[in-house]
């Protein structure tokens, strides 16, 4: 592998008392792209929340770019470039696609953005027809694409990205995970969150199986789909 973008060593995280992560191990090597999948509750959303420092009760050691993850708030992981997409968008639907994607640069507090934000519209094409439209009257897949672009914006070493596809028509699941590949090919290391397995896979260059808060299974996503023995796991059969 190479040089690890991001470390985590026996991670458990918590809501309360409930262990929602336990005891996850995995590394993620500079310009890879690792996916986790696994059944509906399995403690995907909540490894990505523990990663981001959104949820914050946990155990374990996480080294991102180095550094123990523990003393850093979630607006310096940010700073940093671990920069997390998270389930449903959550875009600020009164702001224009425009304004949206400008925030995704507040933690780095730079001046004008003018020409980043161009770039970041020429990546998803359909928003640059839109970008001074509200974003709460975008369809579910361009608050998807306006997340994504927010995201970029950020300057991301390391990004997340939790059910992309969620909620997605088809057509529109294709054109973003042709602007994620193309995110890949530009060397930005990605942990990637999808319910769809195949997809994930197809998308991804390993992948991490998870069922009921732990790590059942590590591989290459190319030789996933011929492993019968997780099959159960992934698909559900």
């Amino acid at each position: 592998m190479t040089e690890a973008v991001l470390s985590v060593d026996k991670l458990s995280a918590f809501y309360g008392k409930l262990c929602a992560v336990r005891d996850a191990s995995f590394e993620i090597g500079k310009g890879e792209t690792v996916c986790v999948i696994g059944p509906n509750g399995a403690g995907k959303t909540s490894l990505l929340k523990a990663l981001s420092g959104t949820l914050s009760k946990t155990t374990g050691v996480v080294r991102y770019r180095g550094q123990v993850a523990a003393g850093l708030s979630p607006e310096a992981r940010v700073r940093r470039g671990l920069i997390h997409v998270p389930e449903g968008r959550q875009v600020f639907a009164s702001m224009t696609v425009e304004e949206n994607i400008e925030l995704g640069a507040y933690a780095r507090r730079v001046g004008n953005l003018s020409g980043e934000i161009e770039s970041a519209l020429r990546l998803f094409p359909r928003l640059m027809e839109r970008r001074k439209q509200l974003a709460g009257t975008l369809s579910g897949g361009e608050q998807q694409m306006l997340a994504m672009a927010r995201a970029v914006i950020g300057h991301p070493q390391l990004l997340m990205l939790d059910e992309p596809s969620m909620g997605v028509a088809p057509i529109m699941v294709a054109e973003i995970y042709k602007q994620v590949q193309a995110l890949r090919e530009q060397g930005v290391t990605i942990l990637l969150v999808e319910q769809n397995a195949r997809i994930a896979l197809g998308n991804s260059d390993r992948a991490l199986v998870i069922a009921s808060g732990e790590i059942r299974h590590q591989a290459r996503s190319s030789e996933l789909l011929k492993d019968g023995a997780v099959a159960g796991l992934v698909f559900g059969h």
